[in-house]
């Protein structure tokens, strides 16, 4: 169950790692 849900976790880190990539070259594409 701890493995499970480690492994999720690591998922949710991923996705919210790309969510905030878009989010920054979104922001960088606005400001030049």
């Amino acid at each position: 169950m701890i493995n499970a849900f480690t492994l999720e976790d690591a998922r949710l880190v991923r996705i919210d790692e790309d969510e905030n990539t878009q989010l920054n070259n979104a922001i960088w594409l606005d400001s030049t």
